[in-house]
């Protein structure tokens, strides 16, 4: 029996009953499979007696399928050069924060433009704030896009700053077609941002539009996040990776 986690449990250091049930579950399981490095830490620390039948197996993408739909939509009306938030629009994928500090990132370059890719609890709130702040030139709520790749391909980041992710999918396709991500410290950002060649990590909302502001201020050629460093990078998550590292794992079984 394999385990599969995709999220972290460092929580369960507070939540004794809960922590006893996994505990439970997981203690006839052969191998404990985590899909990002946090998660993988959490399920050492909670439960180190299972140490030895923990493992890493991030998820695999089909970067293929990802640049072909990239492709399909030429005339997109989105400006280049600006960012993009692509999700569940609630509180717990950080928008509060995210256009809180995008209207300091305004006050500073006007021009600057974010898109809203989903829909979620707080739609009404996103548009009280874009009317009261008379933000109507700079955010756009495009709502649930079934397509998303050609607007990451014309962004210049993805900005996701969720309280917690297992191993957040949309930056891998961001880094697949050389975008590079900001975000809070969640699962898969500590792999995924490249000693901050692909990407910024912080929790702190103040040092994050301060980024944006001295990085969107560059011309493209001069910016930390290197679109060719990203592709490159993330090569390592694709597919025929993630499928080679599995079929190894149930030979062994």
């Amino acid at each position: 029996t394999i385990s599969w986690n995709h999220g972290s449990i460092f929580n369960l250091e507070y939540e004794p009953t809960n922590r006893e049930k996994l505990k439970k579950h997981l203690k006839p399981v052969n191998k404990i499979v985590a899909i990002s490095n946090l998660t993988l830490e959490s399920i050492n620390y909670i439960y180190p007696i299972y140490k030895e039948k923990t493992l890493l197996i991030n998820n695999g993408y089909d970067f293929e399928e990802i640049i072909k739909k990239s492709n399909q939509i030429s005339n997109i009306e989105i400006e280049e050069d600006n960012l993009i938030f692509i999700g569940r629009v609630e509180k717990n994928k950080g928008v509060i924060e995210l256009l809180d500090l995008f209207k300091a990132v305004v006050a500073v370059l006007p021009e600057k433009k974010l898109y809203l890719l989903g829909t979620g609890d707080l739609d009404n709130y996103v548009e009280n704030f874009i009317n009261e702040n008379k933000l109507n030139n700079n955010i756009f709520q495009l709502g649930y896009i079934s397509n998303p790749y050609p607007y990451i391909k014309k962004a210049s980041y993805v900005v996701l700053l969720s309280e917690a992710e297992g191993f957040p999918t949309v930056f891998v396709e961001a880094l697949v077609l050389g975008k590079g991500f900001i975000s809070t410290p969640v699962g898969g950002t500590k792999e995924l941002y490249n000693n901050q060649k692909c990407g910024f990590v912080s929790d702190n909302n103040e040092e994050i539009s301060n980024y944006l502001i001295e990085e969107l201020r560059k011309k493209k050629e001069d910016r930390f996040i290197n679109s060719e460093a990203c592709k490159k990078y993330v090569d390592k998550y694709s597919l025929d990776k993630q499928i080679a590292s599995i079929k190894k794992i149930i030979k062994e079984l």
